[in-house]
């Protein structure tokens, strides 16, 4: 019959089973190389499965039986899934021989966790929590009833071969869970007390596997191996590598012969930032600095910035040393009430962190506020060259990069080789794959290799925000719009999508599709978005608008453009005062205290100057500025 031990109180789920299988016919071990115990994790409910009884149904062990129609479960299963998948094992039991009904025993424990509380469950057709249900030596039907409790105080259920398992036994596991032993202590007396069974009746193996799984989201797993000599793969991770397509290698012994492959163990977490998770987190550790600072992050992400401050607030409050809360705090702080010199001591008070990776992550942060405060400024990029010393971070330098690229664009170069060094580190990385684009896009001319890198990038994270906008700039360089349009729609349905990009890329496919110029301008007039704002002073200026556009561009501040942005703003002001063409690259040097100016993004003033209701004159000045800055080919 083997055994299966679950160990549970109102917040934690504790659970062993046995290696050993037996023959339904026979009664005879089949084999000590056969687990049983599975762990499911969703989004809603995280659970342990243990088997014992019937060794095969549908002639698979019952682990893979188990394994396999649990990896199919949307990330979205609760509890009463699990529950209805494991029903369906009915109907191989019905298809046992009659010679075999008397052994047709079948019993699956779920130690589980929905929301904060703890559920033992019990799916049986011989068996409920209480200890059997049909006499000895009759035989069981092939219905699995299920029996279930939420205990609230720890509680050891014992299914199977319960007999080998003695009642102070019990009571002492349960006291030590009360005690609040170790999580890995939990794991290791139940072990104990499956060795000891084993000793007792021989149709349990001294050889367990082991998995804890707590309300905060924390999974466990660990095998016991005794008497286990072959190969130690659950079926749970054997599953999941014959989805991903990944096979492991061998280590070969000393004489050529190939090793056994054994997991030693596994560590887990299971975190789905809802209200619902919060909610339930918060009333098993509501002192928790960690899952404050989570709670407020979740909150600025969904845009609630006065619940988001008062979380990160609540979260220094409980952790002075909480470095990252204290940024976040910081952060909120300054966008929230502009409150500077309390921002910025918040800020000295985070780089005081210890941990020199986060202290980088801390100096991208503030110099990005600072570059959306006051703009591309001495201070802002010696934050950020600061943010990239040593081994190169990620996200750190990909803001840097990006910083190079817009706001110190002749520094063209030095983006690229971070980029590229990023790249080695994460090949799949949104930004540096996005800003490698950009490089080949605006340095290189090479419009073929930049969509290659961004395709090849999406085949793989479809919904990569920076992947998408990357490949709608290089659908409108080369004047694609219903490629560029088609990767829009997918950009505009995520989430954390700034809605200003999307209405600057719908505003420029409009453009190129020869839209009536005053839609265009009622799309970009949606955004009072600096750029959208230089776009559309464009447009009221290739309709004639000449005061209106003059009009647009005194209200925007010219600090915190790009490069690029401030070419456009400095062309459209030359245009209106009618400059003289010709002299337009000088003055443009000028502008910018360089013998040559930015590069120019075409995109607009070419999209424009080919429209069919752009002013003539207009059309010609923009010809010959593109002409001028030598990007109109």
């Amino acid at each position: 019959m083997t055994l299966v031990l679950a160990l549970a109180s109102e917040h934690e789920v504790h659970m062993t089973c046995d290696f050993k299988l037996t023959d339904a016919r026979t009664r005879r071990p089949l084999s000590v190389n056969a687990h049983k115990l599975v762990p499911v994790r969703s989004f809603a409910v995280q659970a342990l499965i243990g088997a014992t009884g019937l060794a095969v149904l549908s002639g698979e062990p019952i682990g893979d039986w188990v394994a396999r129609r649990m990896g199919a479960l949307p990330m979205e299963a609760v509890l009463d899934d699990i529950v209805d998948v494991l029903r369906e094992a009915a109907t191989d039991l019905g298809r046992v021989r009659a010679t075999d009904h008397k052994h047709r025993h079948l019993t699956f424990v779920v130690g589980a966790i929905q929301g904060s509380q703890s559920v033992l469950a019990i799916l049986s057709n011989f068996q409920d929590l209480r200890g059997r249900f049909i006499p000895i030596g009759s035989v069981p039907g092939p219905d699995l009833r299920l029996s279930i409790t939420r205990p609230s105080s720890p509680r050891l259920v014992v299914a199977g071969q319960i007999d080998a398992v003695r009642k102070d036994e019990r009571k002492l596991l349960e006291r030590s869970l009360r005690a609040g032993v170790p999580h890995d202590v939990t794991r290791e007396r139940l072990a104990a007390l499956n060795r000891k069974a084993a000793q007792r009746n021989d149709t349990v193996s001294e050889g367990c596997y082991a998995a804890s799984q707590l309300a905060t989201g924390d999974g466990h797993t660990q095998p016991f191996v005794v008497e286990q000599s072959g190969d130690f793969i659950p079926p749970d991770v054997e599953e999941m590598q014959t989805r991903l397509g990944y096979r492991p290698g061998r280590k070969m012994a000393a004489d050529g012969s190939p090793m056994p492959i054994r997991l030693v163990g596994v560590t887990s977490f299971v975190h789905n930032p809802s209200p619902a998770f919060f909610r339930e987190q918060f009333k098993i550790r509501p002192r928790d600095t960690e899952l404050w600072n989570s709670f407020g992050a979740y909150e600025a992400a969904q845009g609630r910035h006065e619940s988001a401050r008062t979380a990160f607030a609540r979260a220094v409050a409980l952790d002075s040393h909480n470095y990252v809360a204290l940024r976040n705090l910081a952060q909120s702080i300054w966008r929230i009430d502009g409150d500077e010199p309390e921002a910025r001591r918040l800020f000295q008070m985070a780089l005081e962190d210890p941990n020199s990776e986060q202290r980088r992550e801390t100096l991208a942060i503030l110099a990005g506020i600072l570059l959306g405060f006051y703009g591309p400024t001495d201070e802002v990029e010696a934050l950020f060259k600061q943010s990239c010393e040593g081994r190169l971070r990620l996200r750190p330098a990909s803001n840097y990069a990006h910083f190079l690229l817009n706001h110190r664009s002749e520094q063209i170069q030095e983006a690229d080789e971070i980029l590229d060094q990023l790249l080695r580190q994460d090949p799949n990385y949104g930004m540096a794959v996005a800003g490698k684009a950009l490089t080949l896009l605006f340095g290189k001319r090479d419009l073929a290799t930049a969509m290659q890198i961004v395709t090849a990038h999406l085949d793989r994270y479809p919904e990569s925000k920076y992947g998408l906008a990357a490949a709608v700039t290089i659908c409108l360089h080369t004047e694609d719009t219903d490629s560029a349009d088609a990767f829009l729609r997918r950009l505009a349905n995520l989430k954390d999508v700034s809605n200003d990009a999307v209405i600057g890329f719908s505003g420029l496919i409009a453009l190129q599709r020869g839209v009536d110029l005053r839609d265009v301008a009622d799309i970009f007039n949606r955004s009072t978005e600096r750029c959208n704002l230089i776009n559309l002073a464009a447009v009221q200026l290739s309709r004639g608008l000449w005061d209106e556009a003059s009009l647009i561009l005194d209200g925007i501040d010219q600090g915190r453009l790009t490069d690029a942005a401030r070419v456009e703003y400095a062309s459209l002001r030359y245009l209106i005062a009618e400059i003289v063409p010709d002299d337009l690259k000088r003055k443009l040097g000028e502008f910018f205290r360089s013998g040559v100016p930015a590069p120019l993004d075409p995109i607009l003033f070419r999209s424009i100057a080919s429209h069919s209701q752009t002013n003539d004159r207009i059309r010609e000045g923009l010809s010959r500025v593109m002409r001028s800055l030598a990007v109109g080919r």
